[in-house]
């Protein structure tokens, strides 16, 4: 595996600099797409657990192992590769397995397998799911600042998988609207037109769900077990509220609340002040203390009957 890996980022490495290095926009954009197919295929070498078949092949069809009807295609569901690489990147193989644990106990399966995959109508992948996805820039996100130490990126799982769920969950949503309810009706009448048609139809869900089905008993028992106790991540239902209610622009950030500024304290008044108000104060203060010391009366060894005019205490 290692020497496989070290072959495809030399390719990769090779093709980003000829498409670096040319003018011409043709060539550029064909380096380019080789470029992200190789690192596709490096993405999954490093996520996939050992073992697992292919399960999502980006050229997704009838005639794959896992099939799609005409207007599918498959979905990373529970973990996008682009999303998980930096988790997986530069990894050795006792810490593959203990991130993949990490992940595998939040119900996530990275890679091109079978339980990492969704299938979604086509025009509600790349532009649906992944629109949204960019809108909100979890696209590519970062959870750790580059040259973080093992440690980090597994603290960062939690934060990652939480974003992953709430993706997750928003094109599940998305997947039974457009499958099952009123539009999807009308799908399966149109793709089932005709007895040949009917008969296509019927033998792609047989397969997928036949070929799903193996993988799910072959590989959940492990996974579970690897696994142990699983915790459901964190879901963003603000988001999920947002989309259901049929907005199509990303929701906008809350503004943080301003700090309430602390009342000034006012100056403590004594009793007889704050009782007798500002018409004696000048004349109580030429002739008493108003804080006196313990003992003394009232500071300044007078009376308050000393007073010009009768005062009555409370």
């Amino acid at each position: 595996m290692d020497d496989q890996r070290a072959k495809l980022e030399a390719q990769i490495a090779d093709l980003k600099q000829r498409r670096d290095s040319t003018s011409d926009s043709k060539v550029k954009k064909r380096l380019n797409q080789q470029a992200k197919a190789k690192q596709r295929k490096l993405d999954d070498l490093n996520q996939r657990p050992a073992g697992m078949r292919t399960g999502i092949d980006p050229k997704s069809g009838s005639k794959k192992r896992i099939p799609t009807q005409p207007d599918m295609q498959l979905h990373h569901g529970g973990s996008s590769l682009n999303n998980a690489r930096a988790f997986f990147e530069g990894l050795d193989t006792a810490e593959k397995l203990l991130m993949e644990r990490e992940f595998a106990k939040r119900g996530i399966v990275p890679g091109d397998v079978t339980m990492n995959a969704l299938a979604m109508l086509t025009d509600q992948h790349q532009a649906g799911i992944h629109k949204i996805e960019r809108d909100l820039k979890l696209e590519g996100k970062q959870y750790f600042k580059p040259g973080a130490t093992f440690q980090e990126k597994l603290k960062a799982v939690d934060a990652f998988a939480a974003d992953q769920r709430t993706l997750q969950k928003l094109a599940e949503e998305m997947t039974f609207s457009g499958v099952e309810e009123t539009g999807g009706l009308s799908r399966r009448v149109l793709a089932t037109a005709t007895p040949e048609q009917s008969q296509e139809y019927a033998d792609i869900e047989r397969k997928r769900r036949t070929e799903t089905a193996k993988d799910i008993r072959e590989y959940g028992p492990e996974t579970h077990r690897v696994a142990s106790t699983q915790t459901e991540p964190d879901v963003d239902f603000d988001i999920l509220r947002h989309y259901r209610n049929g907005i199509k622009t990303p929701p906008t950030a809350k503004p943080k609340p301003k700090p309430k500024p602390k009342p000034k304290s006012k100056p403590k008044k004594s009793r007889v002040l704050g009782f007798f108000g500002s018409a004696v104060a000048s004349q109580f203060n030429e002739r008493f203390n108003p804080s006196p010391g313990f003992g003394t009366n009232l500071g300044g060894a007078r009376e308050i009957s000393d007073l010009e005019f009768p005062i009555m205490l409370p």
